[in-house]
């Protein structure tokens, strides 16, 4: 099943709501899906079959592109790990790992072993990048530094900033991924969710009773979309997502008109 799962996202690594799905499935297996790891992951999804473990594929990160992320993965073989950020900096090229590539990655949580501190890395993503740029014209001018072999690029001065809180962290993260990896914003309520007596997605679609029935579920809201009816009257589709998996409801006018003011995407 682990090389399967793995095997399956590849082919789907453009899709990601066809992820979302194969993730529930791991999920159901028992099959960890760990985060992306710029030092771990490979460009397409990979796998440890004794830890029973697929490694997210640095290419699923939104984007990203597949060639920068093959890029990245060859220089990581042919000079080992990266040490830290300033090392990653001076080894990439530039033209390969642009702004938004580098920043979608810290927000998936790539940089996590390097710099855990992912609101900083996005904020001195500019110093980050010129200090790739600069050991790159090193690299084709043929010089070397004063000391003899290596970059001129030391240690980069990243400006102190504390990081996003949790959920808007993992807010990031669903812009860059398309739905939650490492944690969910309702694990913060499960005690409450369990008073109010709200079951799991998964637990819904387990359970044997077809019709007729009514269920309470919690979800944060991804999408949303309205449409108007054969009498002029406006409903919507929306979706939701838990830690469990994503669902969509369908709201008729009366609800649609009176839940509109919570109908925003995070909520």
């Amino acid at each position: 099943p682990v090389e399967f799962i793995a095997a399956s996202m590849t082919l789907d690594i453009g899709n990601t709501d066809r992820l979302n799905v194969f993730r529930q499935e791991a999920q159901r297996l028992d099959v960890r899906i760990a985060a992306p790891d710029i030092n771990r992951s490979q460009a397409v999804f990979s796998v440890d079959a004794a830890a029973n473990t697929v490694f997210y594929a640095l290419a699923a990160v939104k984007g990203v592109g597949r060639q920068a992320m093959d890029h990245v993965v060859a220089v990581r073989e042919a000079g080992g790990l990266f040490k830290s950020i300033s090392d990653f900096a001076a080894r990439v090229d530039p033209r390969q790992v642009g702004k938004r590539a580098f920043e979608n990655l810290v927000r998936a949580g790539a940089f996590d072993s390097l710099g855990p501190n992912r609101r900083q890395l996005v904020e001195n993503a500019d110093r980050i990048l010129s200090g790739a740029q600069a050991a790159q014209r090193e690299r084709e001018s043929g010089q070397d530094n004063l000391f003899g072999g290596g970059s001129s690029v030391s240690e980069l001065r990243l400006t102190q900033i504390p990081d996003w809180p949790l959920h808007e962290r993992l807010g990031e993260e669903f812009g860059a991924m398309g739905f939650y990896l490492s944690g969910h914003p309702l694990d913060a309520y499960g005690n409450a969710l369990k008073r109010l007596g709200a079951v799991t997605y998964a637990s819904l679609q387990e359970d044997r009773r077809r019709a007729g029935f009514k269920a309470r579920i919690a979800g944060t809201l991804i999408k949303k979309s309205e449409r108007r009816g054969r009498n002029d009257q406006m409903y919507a589709f929306v979706s939701f997502s838990d830690p469990t998996g994503m669902f969509e409801v369908m709201l008729f006018p009366e609800v649609l008109a009176a839940s509109r003011p919570l109908l925003e995407a995070g909520k």
